[in-house]
């Protein structure tokens, strides 16, 4: 194989598909990024077996083939060449050696024979979605996934299309987030469950908004593709919460607030809470919303005028469920919505009206 590319292209794509390299070491073969030159193009591919990446970037070649380079080293060389430099790309005899400018470096490929071939035909469901929706869908729940390894389902989100709506689901036993928006072009049932992993790498997706993004789904796999990239996932698998059940609408109390002020409270708050397993208490009475924090450190207390519809009440959170709604939130009132004291909390952004975040209280 034999090609010359602009390092721009190049190291953009080696840094995108690097994203699905195994670190685990597993397989040598996984640590690799394959290179396939083909006509006037440059394929590079990584996989990990549950995530691959794809990333397709035009290329002069002299000679067409297939080469197993190791990720971490290209990576590492490509990112400190000049984007302006044009890189020369020769693999022969099993070694691949990477011209530019004067200088040459040369690196052991591995068995490309080794590496997995990616199935790229899922088009058994399918729905089209606009790029900026998906976007936002994905960035106003996805960080109400779990973390905690232990339960995997929820290391995720769960898509569900009816009626040509989409839904999106996270939630981690302490909070959950939920969105809804419109969807066309559905083909089949849609209900799959995507690890967050693999929708941070959709985020990255094209810079054109506009863009009709096309979603396929078959055999417990997702594959997009977008602007010569492909990502192909193997979806979680399991029971996922009835989280419609979890919805309450008989709330006794309504108060609106202004989402920045709010957040500048809660960061105020937040330097006293740290100390105190991160608890703040609020309390909502005649048209004043207070947050009090304490611990060994000092004490804060806030206030701010709110619109109030229902009766007063004490309550306490975790201040970071409030701030990472805050810090995804664009509008600039957010509402509350409680039942009761030691039931959870909704909120809701005051101009989106179908994005609802609900977080349970922390008892005194």
């Amino acid at each position: 194989m034999k090609v010359i590319v602009r390092n721009s292209e190049l190291s953009n794509a080696v840094a995108r598909v690097a994203k699905a390299i195994n670190n685990k070491n597993l397989s040598s073969a996984l640590e690799g990024i394959k290179f396939s030159a083909k006509g006037d193009f440059l394929t590079l591919s990584a996989t990990d077996n549950e995530l691959a990446i794809e990333k397709t970037i035009p290329c002069e070649t002299f000679m067409e083939g297939d080469a197993l380079i190791p990720g971490k080293l290209i990576n590492e060389l490509v990112k400190n060449i000049s984007d302006d430099e044009d890189v020369e790309i020769f693999v022969s005899e099993n070694r691949a050696k990477i011209g530019y400018g004067s200088s040459v470096t040369d690196f052991q490929c591995l068995d490309v024979e080794e590496f997995p071939i990616i199935k790229k035909d899922y088009k058994e469901n399918s729905f089209d979605i606009v790029q900026k929706d998906l976007k936002e869908l994905i960035s106003k729940t996805s960080f109400a996934c779990a973390t905690d390894i232990a339960r995997p389902i929820y290391c995720g989100c769960l898509i569900e299309v009816e009626d040509d709506v989409i839904s999106c689901v996270a939630l981690d036993g302490f909070r959950m987030a939920y969105y809804k928006k419109q969807v066309s072009c559905v083909n089949g049932k849609i209900k799959a469950i995507i690890p967050q992993r693999t929708l941070q790498e959709i985020v990255k997706l094209g810079d054109d908004d506009t863009d009709i993004i096309t979603i396929q789904l078959q055999d417990n796999f997702l594959m997009i593709e977008q602007h010569g990239t492909i990502i192909v996932s193997r979806l979680l698998t399991g029971q996922f919460i009835d989280y419609k059940k979890l919805i309450n609408t008989n709330y006794t109390t309504n108060f609106t607030v202004n989402a920045k002020d709010l957040k500048n409270c809660i960061d105020r708050a937040s330097i006293v809470a740290k100390d105190n397993r991160n608890v703040i208490y609020t309390s909502v009475k005649e048209g004043v919303f207070k947050i009090f924090a304490q611990s060994e450190i000092g004490q804060v207390n806030e206030s701010l005028p709110i619109t109030i519809d229902g009766f007063d009440v004490e309550i306490g959170f975790n201040y970071k469920n409030i701030a990472d709604i805050l810090s995804v939130s664009t509008c600039e009132f957010i509402k509350f919505s409680i039942v009761e004291a030691d039931k959870p909390c909704f909120l809701t952004p005051m101009s989106e009206e179908d994005l609802i975040y609900m977080i349970l209280p922390i008892r005194r």
